[in-house]
């Protein structure tokens, strides 16, 4: 959890001022959650096929974790966007999307809340 509330408030300040410095430091978190949510998720496996939690907090910790990956997902993408769209220039990539990325965003913050 802290680690997405650093990451929120360094893709934020990236919106308006792209630092690319900072952009390095989010790209650098969200391979750590990466890996932190393949660990996690190895880990529950083997306490699932011990018997040691139920089906439904199996299924409850996973939505968890899965949300917390494609929240810094789609930090990281901000981020880097922020270089383009978000300062009103072109991005060469994004074809656009920047708008449906941030409400992606919103909408799973809302749901992770």
């Amino acid at each position: 959890h802290r680690e997405l509330s650093e990451m929120s408030t360094m893709t934020s300040a990236n919106i308006d001022e792209f630092d690319e410095a900072v952009h390095a430091k989010v790209k650098e978190t969200e391979a750590r959650i990466d890996f932190l949510t393949a660990r996690f998720t190895g880990e529950h496996v083997k306490r699932l096929e011990n018997g040691e939690c139920t089906i439904e907090a199996s299924l409850a910790y996973l939505a968890m974790i899965t949300a917390m990956e494609r929240l810094s997902t789609y930090l990281y993408t901000i981020s880097r966007l922020g270089r383009y769209e978000l300062q009103g220039k072109p991005s060469p990539a994004a074809e656009g999307r920047t708008m449906k990325i941030i409400l992606e965003f919103l909408k799973i913050q809302l749901t992770f809340s």
